[in-house]
């Protein structure tokens, strides 16, 4: 609300104020008001209406200063600590993040409502430098990011449902923007496994296809992966990961339970098989692995965020609550050094992290990131 306009509700409502309690015969700042009012009907009135145009002045100043506050308090300069990294205009990001493991650094890539690409990395969380822009494109959906050699790849969806995905690191720059050839109904999955990067998406036939990033641009031939036993019908984006010579791929279906396939270097699959143990989500998931252990996560219709995890060859061990982490969109995640990290768009607009390693289980609160979304 304009000062101007705050400062005249406040002097109608002192003057309507006084009119109620003396019924006038009294100056306001220089202002004379001679006329008297009797009737205690009007003078009730007059009160009521004062006394509302005085709180709507006082709540407006009360508001700007709490917005004011908040937005103070979501800057810094957060280099070498977990306070949020400086960013230049700081946005809000409406959607998941992605996370990354490459080398012995972690990458988050975010987008802010304009679908401007931001990034950050570092060896752990505490050591994240400033956010930094990724040009050249924009996306309405969330990005995806995985290892390609040595350099992050990134993938998106523009506004016509075509793929392109750039590769780069923060010392060299990054590639131009290469199409995929490929028009998807949801936002691309990309997952590293030893030389290798898979690209997943969902096809106009809401199945899911796959193909293999080349570090020189384009991809491998893209093929679907087959119905069975369940359709492999799918309505949001799959999550994927890769355990040795495994990839593991998951998606949700119309009724939101979860399903989960996987294949081997040669391509040979196991076909979707439902994930048990409460395995719901309406939004998609995310995936991870750490060694021989394969993560899964997933935000519940609550909006709280659950993993199972599964080591080669075995079963799952049920699912459990992440701590510190609500969101109204799909999770990240990444696993780096012997840890999992997962990363969520809370319902605060903030990216918050967690992470536990194999042997631990995940923190008892989240840590922000700094990212905030419009």
């Amino acid at each position: 609300m304009p000062p101007t306009i705050q400062m005249g509700m406040f002097v109608l409502g002192a003057v309507l104020l006084l009119i109620a309690i003396i019924g006038g015969n009294f100056e306001l700042f220089g202002a004379k008001f001679a006329t008297a009012v009797d009737d205690p009907r009007l003078r009730r009135f007059s009160g009521i209406l004062g006394g509302t145009f005085i709180v709507w002045a006082i709540a407006g100043n009360v508001i700007i200063a709490l917005v004011g506050a908040r937005s103070t308090s979501t800057t810094g300069s957060g280099h070498g600590t977990l306070s949020p990294p400086s960013l230049r205009t700081l946005r809000r990001t409406p959607s998941a993040p992605a996370l990354a493991s490459v080398g012995s650094e972690l990458y988050i890539v975010a987008r802010d409502g304009t679908g401007t690409l931001y990034f950050t990395h570092g060896a752990s969380p505490e050591t994240f430098v400033n956010w930094d822009t990724l040009r050249g494109i924009r996306t309405p959906d969330p990005p995806a990011a995985a290892a390609l050699g040595s350099e992050l790849a990134i993938a998106i969806r523009d506004r016509d449902r075509q793929l392109y995905f750039t590769h780069g690191s923060s010392d060299g720059g990054f590639a131009p923007w290469q199409p995929l050839e490929f028009s998807s109904l949801t936002k691309p999955s990309l997952c590293s496994m030893g030389d290798r990067t898979y690209v997943f998406a969902v096809g106009i036939d809401n199945r899911v296809w796959r193909a293999a990033l080349n570090a020189t641009g384009g991809t491998s031939a893209w093929s679907k992966i087959p119905d069975e036993p369940h359709s492999g019908e799918t309505f949001s984006a799959p999550a994927s990961t890769a355990v040795g010579a495994f990839v593991y791929v998951t998606i949700r279906d119309s009724n939101d339970q979860l399903y989960l396939n996987q294949f081997d270097a040669d391509g040979g699959y196991v076909g979707w098989l439902e994930m048990r143990g409460g395995a719901f989500s309406h939004v998609e998931q995310a995936m991870a692995s750490v060694g021989n252990r394969a993560y899964s996560i997933a935000t519940h219709p609550d909006g709280l965020v659950f993993f199972d995890y599964w080591d080669k060859g075995g079963g799952s061990h049920g699912w459990r609550e992440i701590p510190g982490l609500q969101t109204e969109h799909g999770p990240a995640a990444a696993g780096l050094n012997n840890e999992v990290y997962v990363a969520v768009s809370s319902m605060d607009g903030e990216i918050y992290m967690n992470h536990a390693t194999m042997e631990g289980s995940f923190g008892d609160r989240a840590e922000r990131l700094g990212f905030k979304r419009d």
